[in-house]
């Protein structure tokens, strides 16, 4: 990135094209006809998915991010999310913003009509506008990143998300961002190793935070992860789950990279 795009103040640069796009959005369909679209769905349950198994991966596709760039100029976002069901991922994370990472809604459309496990959509919630959206486009779950809303908003869209039927994954950083998490009721806690800010990445975010989160949340994992070992250390340390995308995306063969990863469900982290 040049000097005119550098890392400081990214997200919130983020945050107001998303503002922007929602605002637009809004005019063209009103959350009215998506909440009138999403009628009568039956979202698979995220939560299950992950409860059912001693620890789960969430297998992310995504055409670019703000630290790597693009990562894969041929994108085909259902083949990936096949392999990685294939090789036993427990769900599929879609990145949907579409100013940085390049997603979109389409993406996710196209992976829900291919795989039968859950699907989570990744992006930047700042209305409720987007939970009615999410619900209208098949997403099974959403990610509300805490540090974006006050505590009111997050537990405001946590709710919304639950009458719709999908799994709100509410995500944390810090430590200060842990009340709004837990009393928002989500039952899912995503902890992101990645400072939004700097997108410097740290494991030890998740040891030092699983500990202030109370034992009945599912707790997920989010970036660094990139071998057996990781996954070893955050299973010892009361995590659940990982979501896992960059070390995967840049491999050949996705589900081959992911049942590495995982060892085929037979690495010690796993029983």
């Amino acid at each position: 990135m040049g000097s005119s795009d550098g890392k400081d103040g990214l997200l919130a640069r983020i945050v107001e094209a998303k503002r922007l796009a929602v605002a637009r959005r809004s005019k063209e369909v009103p959350a009215g006809a998506l909440a009138e679209a999403a009628a009568g769905r039956r979202p698979l349950d995220l939560h299950a998915a992950l409860a059912a198994r001693p620890f789960a991966v969430i297998a992310e596709t995504k055409m670019a991010s703000p630290s790597a760039g693009v990562i894969r100029a041929v994108y085909d976002p259902a083949a990936i999310a096949a392999a990685y069901e294939r090789a036993g991922a427990a769900a599929v994370s879609v990145l949907t913003e579409e100013t940085r990472f390049m997603g979109s809604l389409g993406h996710l459309d196209l992976v829900k009509r291919t795989v039968s496990i859950p699907v989570l959509r990744k992006d930047f919630v700042v209305d409720a506008y987007q939970v009615y959206e999410s619900a209208a486009a098949g997403a099974d779950a959403l990610l509300i990143i805490a540090r974006l809303l006050p505590p009111r908003t997050v537990a405001d869209l946590v709710e919304l998300c639950y009458a719709l039927g999908i799994s709100p994954v509410v995500e944390i950083h810090g430590e200060g961002e842990v009340a709004a998490a837990v009393e928002s009721g989500a039952r899912i806690i995503g902890i992101n190793n990645r400072d939004l800010e700097t997108l410097a990445v740290e494991i030890g975010t998740t040891l030092a935070l699983r500990p202030l989160i109370p034992a009945d949340r599912i707790v997920v994992s989010e970036s660094g992860i990139r071998t057996p070992g990781d996954l070893a250390i955050l299973a010892a340390h009361g995590g659940r789950a990982a979501l896992v995308g960059g070390r995967l995306l840049g491999e050949r063969d996705r589900g081959q990279a992911l049942a590495a990863l995982t060892g085929g469900g037979k690495g010690p982290w796993s029983g």
